[in-house]
């Protein structure tokens, strides 16, 4: 079974880790050496504590400074290292010969994603229903997130992202956090963790949705009768800067960006909706809460006074059947 997780952008400690030389080689390999160095089927050295599960922050933040500089050669190569990719996620779902991939996977999907764009989505929706890879379906999520062009994507086969057991010492959580939790919550009629991601003013509304019925017969009117087992939506935070990218863009390294006392308080973002094949379903103004979380970082709660409105909208979005995407 696959049990690499993705790794979302970490605090800088102090420090500023060289991967200019990591680079460089990278980008002289072929897609197939690319992927034997993600995946540690090549001499590279596998970083201490990973086979005992022990990571402290600053060896996730080597590990992901010089996998995100090999996955991003390997998108530099373009559809021509798409071939090597396949035969890499074959392994992955135990379809095809070779080693079954263990480490490096989260880092093979985003980069196949970053290549084929929309055609990525019915593989990764695939494996996104496949019991053996569990572990992976967030990164799946933000995977299609970034084949569809996307801030994030939310499928009802996910776990949530604290179920994932990354603790939150190493990254500093963003709206996306909030939203990927009120909507995951939300489709999984998970009334507690639902009323955990408001903030004051949506939690009032819902108390008000509440008020003389129960959390099934308030769901039942806002949930489309006709849905089936297979929900799932996407959705675009119209903002500049990293809160509009998804969890890992490919784009940018760890240690750049991490001034967040410039980062706005109880922002109001307007926001494009898709259905989970990636068609627009819709837009709305999603205002957050900011609150604090551990480590007095922010932490960030879904706080529209008009809920059921929201609601409404990604219930439909989340249970709609459209056409594929197409760019």
């Amino acid at each position: 079974m696959f049990h690499a997780i993705g790794f979302p952008r970490l605090l800088t400690l102090g420090f500023v880790l060289a991967v200019s030389a990591t680079a460089s080689a990278a980008r002289e390999k072929s897609a197939a050496d690319l992927i034997r160095d993600l995946t540690y089927q090549s001499d590279r050295p596998k970083p201490p504590g990973m086979l005992s599960g022990v990571l402290t922050c600053g060896t996730l933040m080597g590990r992901v400074e010089e996998d995100r500089a090999l996955a991003s050669s390997l998108v530099k190569l373009g559809s021509s290292a798409v071939p090597d990719l396949e035969q890499a996620l074959d392994s992955m779902e135990g379809l095809g010969p070779g080693p079954q991939i263990a480490y490096g996977g989260t880092w093979l999907l985003y980069a196949y994603a970053a290549i084929a764009g929309p055609a990525a989505y019915p593989r990764l929706r695939r494996m996104t229903r496949n019991p053996e890879l569990q572990a992976t379906r967030f990164v799946l999520d933000q995977s299609v997130a970034i084949s569809f062009g996307l801030t994030s994507y939310v499928d009802g086969y996910r776990q949530s992202y604290e179920a994932l057991g990354s603790g939150p010492a190493c990254f500093v959580k963003e709206p996306r956090d909030a939203l990927d939790d009120a909507i995951l919550t939300w489709v999984k009629n998970d009334q507690a963790g639902f009323q955990e991601s408001l903030g004051s003013n949506a939690k009032g509304d819902l108390e008000k949705l509440l008020k003389g019925r129960t959390w099934a017969q308030m769901r039942a009117e806002l949930w489309p009768r006709s849905a089936g087992p297979e929900v799932g939506l996407g959705y675009r935070l119209k903002i500049p800067g990293r809160w509009s990218e998804p969890w890992e863009s490919l784009k940018r390294s760890t240690t750049d960006d991490r001034d967040i006392s410039r980062d706005p308080k109880d922002p109001e973002i307007d926001t494009d909706f898709t259905n989970r094949s990636g068609s627009a379903c819709g837009a709305r103004r999603v205002k957050f809460k900011t609150g604090v979380d551990i480590g007095s970082l922010p932490r960030y709660f879904v706080d529209n006074s008009d809920l059921a409105d929201l609601l409404r909208l990604i219930s439909s979005c989340a249970t709609q059947v459209g056409p594929h995407h197409r760019r």
